[in-house]
């Protein structure tokens, strides 16, 4: 999902920045859990959300980082970075 999303922005935007955030919540709605995935960037600014249909015992919440060097993508927790 992650790599969709960051896909979908380099089709939208004029330029992606070599940090992306990933941000991942637990929402409720209509008295069930979804996975929220906020994508976000600084430079331009980009933000954009999705809601996913899951387990509510695999709902995941976690920032995640991305380094994009545009030869290699690397995956950091927000505990590692």
């Amino acid at each position: 999902m992650i790599f969709t999303l960051m896909n979908k922005a380099k089709q939208t935007l004029p330029a992606m920045d070599y940090l992306q955030v990933f941000k991942l919540d637990k929402v409720s709605s209509n008295g069930s859990f979804l996975q929220c995935l906020t994508h976000t960037q600084e430079i331009p600014p980009f933000e954009e959300t999705v809601f996913l249909v899951l387990p509510e015992d695999q709902i995941i919440t976690t920032k995640i980082f991305v380094i994009d060097d545009g030869d290699h993508h690397t995956f950091l927790l927000a505990s590692e970075y």
